[in-house]
């Protein structure tokens, strides 16, 4: 932990509807607002919509109990139909042993066709830069069912086998379907970051497969943190270059400090079950213009570090491990905070690009919405979810989905 300490060195705005009550409620109308104050605005929509999924709900004063006998003959004045004995022995009468004529064999030859030698056995191909990808080639094709349109997602059971040669094995985080090369050997992406910001440049992130599904999770957590230092200083100089106000700027810088505290304590969680935090690496990029970094806010930042907020406050209350959930408090705290900075930024760069770039950036988001919605689809390890709080699929669905329908 000394060592990760010296490597790392010392908004919603009128676009967000918020939910009060049963009712959506705009933060215009009560005046401005400082960033710290829309941040408490965002974490209590963040913590009503953890409230309302973590009370289990079986209609209006009634309850259900899994797996409850009756000794009742009917349901609801509908008979039950007895259980059927399949074991009843069937008299069939004498067997004919007679014999067979299979008339005259052919033993001439067989013309198989040429014979395919190439290893069938999946591998990992080049890294995609910029991405929480790795690529995995199956030199003898992917099953039927995976066979999507290039770009689209494959389903999360699906992606459980195609992505096992990966770092974080087993797809969970979503896989989708690339282009075949010429030879005919088929192409997944598979997602193996956690939930978070991914800033420009940054090359796949290795975890700590060897030390379980815990200790490879947060080691990869840790990195991604780390990442996001790099990734919220850069924006900030680039922010400050093209004239930004000057509360986002330090906003951005502000950012980064508390992702170095991040990545400390998720590196101590990750040090606890043996997994040890590697560097995060990045490619070099030249200046980027004002479109490209609001492309990059609108994607990582309103919808994957906006989600990602959503998912540690739902982790911190679910942990059962206290050390887990204490940790997660605070970084919950703070990347609700981060969650407000993208949105906020996103409505300072809608007033300052074009009509044309203002689309494009918009759209963007909407796919990024949609990518992260079929990424979701994948399954969830059961430690994550017992230890951790990690929302399991159809959880971590439903958090989505009240999320972005109260932020649409």
């Amino acid at each position: 932990m000394h060592t990760l300490l010296a490597q790392l060195g010392t908004g919603i705005g009128s676009s967000l509807p918020l939910i009060r009550g049963r009712r959506l409620w705009h933060p215009d109308c009560e005046g401005t607002l400082h960033m710290n104050q829309r941040s408490r605005h965002l974490g209590d929509l963040f913590h009503r919509i953890v409230w309302m999924l973590a009370v289990p709900v079986a209609g209006c004063g009634s309850s259900v109990t899994v797996g409850a006998e009756t000794d009742a003959a009917t349901d609801g004045g509908v008979d039950v139909v007895a259980p059927v004995d399949r074991f009843v022995p069937i008299d069939a009468g004498p067997l004919d042993t007679g014999p067979i004529d299979t008339g005259p064999i052919d033993t001439g030859p067989i013309d198989a066709g040429p014979i395919d030698a190439r290893d069938c056995t999946p591998r990992l191909g080049t890294p995609l830069p910029g991405t929480c990808e790795e690529l995995v080639l199956h030199p003898c094709g992917i099953p039927p069912a995976a066979q999507v349109d290039a770009g689209s997602y494959i389903s999360g059971e699906l992606c459980s086998s195609l992505c096992a040669p990966t770092s974080i094995g087993g797809g969970g985080g979503g896989c989708r379907r690339l282009d075949p090369l010429a030879d005919g050997t088929e192409r997944v992406a598979c997602t193996t970051c956690a939930v978070g910001r991914r800033s420009e440049g940054l090359m796949p992130i290795e975890g700590a497969r060897e030390s379980g599904p815990l200790g490879d999770f947060f080691a990869r957590v840790a990195t991604l943190e780390w990442a996001s230092v790099t990734a919220f200083e850069r924006l900030a100089d680039e922010l400050a270059g093209c004239g930004a106000p000057d509360e986002l700027v330090a906003e951005a810088r502000r950012s980064a400090d508390d992702e170095r505290r991040h990545t400390v304590a998720m590196g101590a969680v990750a040090e606890r079950f043996g997994a040890p935090v590697r560097a995060p690496e990045f490619t070099e990029i030249g200046k980027r213009s004002l479109e490209s970094i609001a492309l990059e806010n609108a994607v990582e930042g309103c919808v994957r570090e906006t989600f990602g907020a959503l998912v540690a406050t739902w982790q911190s209350q679910a942990a059962r491990d206290e050390g887990i959930a204490r940790a997660l408090r605070d970084i919950a705290e703070d990347e609700t905070r981060h969650a407000e900075f993208s949105w906020e930024l996103q409505r300072w760069v809608d007033g300052v690009l074009d009509e044309g770039a203002r689309a494009r950036v918009h759209a963007a988001r909407a796919q990024a919405t949609a990518s992260l919605w079929a990424e979701l689809d994948a399954p969830v390890d059961p430690s994550l979810v017992a230890v951790a709080g990690m929302p399991d699929r159809d959880t971590a669905r439903a958090l989505f989905s009240a999320m972005t329908f109260a932020l649409a």
